[in-house]
């Protein structure tokens, strides 16, 4: 589930739910990610900021 969040002519806020497993336990974060573009970056996009929020994954 990618979203933006917000954006203008030459930056994005993008969000999204990242889930992992790990040697059998499972996290989730609720992350955004600031993009801008940029002529000299790979693609023409650069990654600005990153923010992870940890979210509580229910007991199984």
């Amino acid at each position: 589930d990618i979203r933006p969040g917000w954006q203008d002519a030459d930056t994005i806020v993008v969000l999204y739910v990242e889930a992992q497993l790990r040697a059998g336990k499972h996290s989730r974060r609720q992350s955004s990610a600031v993009f801008t573009t940029s002529s000299s970056a790979p693609n023409g996009v650069e990654w600005r900021h990153l923010h992870e929020t940890w979210l509580q994954v229910p007991e199984r």
